[in-house]
């Protein structure tokens, strides 16, 4: 039986931002996710032997977006990668970057 084959290239336009990683309270916010998703907030040290922090969920509003703020003492001093993953069973979607935590 035929069937059909094709290779694609997905490119996600969400971008994260992460403000205030030196002082006390981190801002973690989010665009242009897909509207009114679930996202699941996962930081992954770039050091030791941690596995990483899973910092929340948040839902993105109509046009995509979210913020969330947390103290920054659940993280320790040093260089993160933070992931954000859609929580969808209809829609997949991440968007990555990196901070630093100073104390």
């Amino acid at each position: 039986m035929p069937y059909a084959q094709a290779s694609y290239h997905v490119i996600s336009g969400a971008t994260l931002h992460v403000l205030g990683a030196g002082g006390d309270v981190l801002v973690i916010s989010g665009r242009r996710f897909i509207p009114d998703v679930r996202l699941a907030l996962v930081a992954y040290p770039t050091f030791e032997a941690h596995k990483y922090f899973v910092l929340g969920t948040v839902q993105s509003d109509r046009r995509g977006d979210f913020r969330l703020s947390m103290p920054t003492k659940r993280l320790g001093q040093g260089q993160y990668v933070l992931r954000a993953f859609s929580q969808s069973t209809l829609a997949a979607q991440m968007a990555e970057t990196f901070f630093e935590v100073v104390v």
